[in-house]
């Protein structure tokens, strides 16, 4: 799993977030849409955190441990407390964030599932070897 793909359902998650907020604002009410958006907010920023731990950690060469160190301590004592308090909030009931922590783990799963089934492998692959107007 390339970042490239991680980048793209990030975008995609925030998207459908968007658009959820907006679907469940309108059929379930306002306090519901909040607390799903702001799960989905908050698994969104998990996998931006953790893409970010291990593509420095994994980084070979020379790793400078401050950045690191701030990305663990954001991630760990910070967002966990974040959650918990999404969680402890009585404005929605605790299934609306419960599934929005979910979206992000959806929509990989899907993109995942998309391109096992059109057969597409690899970082490059599914990308047109020529431009729109002929080749290169």
């Amino acid at each position: 799993m390339d970042t490239a793909f991680l980048n793209r359902t990030l975008r995609a998650s925030l998207f459908l977030t968007a658009l959820s907020f907006l679907m469940l604002s309108y059929h379930v009410g306002t306090g519901w849409a909040l607390g799903f958006t702001l799960g989905a907010l908050w698994s969104a920023a998990n996998l931006l955190l953790l893409r970010e731990v291990i593509v420095r950690w994994l980084t070979p060469g020379d790793r400078p441990w401050a950045p690191l160190l701030l990305l663990l301590l954001a991630k760990f004592p910070l967002l966990y407390f974040a959650g918990y308090w999404v969680l402890r909030q009585s404005h929605y009931p605790v299934t609306a964030p419960l599934l929005g922590f979910g979206l992000p783990l959806a929509v990989m799963v899907l993109k995942a599932a998309g391109r096992l089934w059109l057969g597409i492998h690899g970082p490059d692959a599914g990308r047109a070897p020529h431009t729109v107007f002929g080749r290169r």
